[in-house]
């Protein structure tokens, strides 16, 4: 009896599939990020799958900055 593989497994052999895509097809070419700022991204693309890569190392977009209100704001009901 063979074991199902779980979701993660078949996610991280789906990954290193596309890696391998990427590596033997694919071509860098410019991504914009927002800002008129771009930046080199692997991609391949097919009739019906395109598949990009951005490494760890390049820069992200900007992105606006999230503002968190006061605990006492969130939680304002006296349940004690």
């Amino acid at each position: 009896m063979t074991k199902k593989p779980t979701r993660l497994t078949r996610a991280l052999q789906l990954r290193d599939l596309a890696i391998a895509v990427l590596k033997t097809q694919g071509v860098w070419t410019p991504a914009e990020i927002g800002d008129g700022k771009t930046v080199k991204v692997l991609q391949v693309q097919t009739d019906d799958l395109h598949l990009v890569l951005r490494t760890p190392f390049q820069q992200l977009p900007d992105v606006p900055k999230l503002e968190q209100k006061p605990r006492s704001m969130i939680w304002s009901h006296n349940l004690m």
